[in-house]
């Protein structure tokens, strides 16, 4: 095999995010789309040139469909991935992946039983610039870690922000999910949130969780939607880390588009994302076998550190993991 038929169930806005992604890529073909939402499957069936399905099993069953893309909203995910992990079909999840750990570890032991991967979208770290980073710090030419930070700023518009959780449960996961990768697993977190609109807690404005590391260092974990960062360096998003024989950055303000292709983003560095998270899941993980990046079980962590995080506001008290 030298192309990968690719299905997507969900045909929303981050769907159009793959379809051009996977566009670009020479060893993948959209064959097939789903949607509830009949105008939805429509357009981007017509726009990608791809068979329109009219449910999600017959998009699974569909010929030349090789692996599933999950794109449905969170609660919709654990129904649509075990259709597709038990057909065998290599299984791609947005995030958030899911809120369930036992879900997660559902799809886990089918990916195992049916010999296929399931693979949680974490597309941040899919950045050549973090990637050449991990390199780093893994080869120990940064020394020891002392301090890991990871800063969102990002004022969202109202139609969008009233229908979304605060940036804890919205974005961090990007945060969680980055600090597995690059500096690994932490002891202990701490966090609190603001909330300037009254929205209540589970959609505050702004989050911060700042995490023990294994070894004494810290890493801290920032994110807001109430406020943008109008500075010449801006902090939309920013990595840095941090360690006794060098360090390493990387920021998404580097480069900016007059024409915003959604609401919210202008920045290059976010679209890139996507297709090289797209490539690496159809070239390595489906064609060569590689595992991803990122794993169900860097996912379950997540949810763990979620977990903490969400404790640690509510009583006000570090949570150990």
């Amino acid at each position: 095999m030298n192309q990968v038929g690719v299905g997507f169930i969900g045909c929303g806005d981050v769907a159009s995010i793959h379809q051009t992604a996977l566009s670009r890529i020479p060893s993948a073909k959209l064959m097939a789309v789903f949607d509830l939402d009949e105008g939805r499957r429509q357009k981007l069936g017509a726009k990608a040139g791809a068979r329109v399905c009219r449910s999600a099993d017959e998009l699974i069953s569909a010929e030349g469909v090789d692996a599933v893309f999950v794109l449905t909203p969170e609660a919709a995910h654990h129904e649509n991935v075990v259709r597709a992990l038990s057909r065998g079909k290599h299984t791609f999840v947005e995030k958030p992946v899911s809120f369930s750990r036992e879900q997660i570890l559902h799809w886990i032991q089918l990916s195992v039983q049916n010999s296929c991967q399931v693979v949680p979208a974490h597309n941040y770290i899919h950045d050549s610039t973090l990637r050449s980073a991990k390199e780093m710090i893994a080869g120990g030419r940064l020394g020891d870690i002392h301090l890991f930070w990871m800063l969102f700023m990002l004022v969202l518009p109202p139609e969008i922000r009233s229908r979304i959780p605060g940036p804890l449960r919205e974005v961090m996961i990007h945060h969680f999910y980055s600090l597995l990768y690059l500096v690994g697993k932490p002891l202990s977190v701490m966090a609190t949130q603001s909330d300037f609109s009254g929205r209540g807690s589970r959609q505050a404005d702004q989050a911060m969780v700042v995490c023990n590391m294994p070894g004494g260092g810290l890493a801290t974990l920032f994110a807001s939607f109430s406020v943008d960062d109008l500075t010449s360096d801006p902090w939309t998003v920013i990595y840095k880390v941090i360690g006794t024989c060098g360090s390493t950055a990387h920021s998404w303000s580097q480069s900016r588009l007059a024409e915003r292709p959604q609401p919210i983003w202008d920045l290059p560095a976010y679209w890139a994302t996507f297709e090289q998270e797209d490539r690496y899941f159809i070239e390595q993980c489906v064609l060569e076998g590689k595992p991803p990046l990122s794993r169900m079980q860097d996912a379950l962590t997540c949810l763990e550190l979620l977990d903490a995080a969400e404790k640690s506001i509510e009583s006000g008290a570090l949570q150990a993991l």
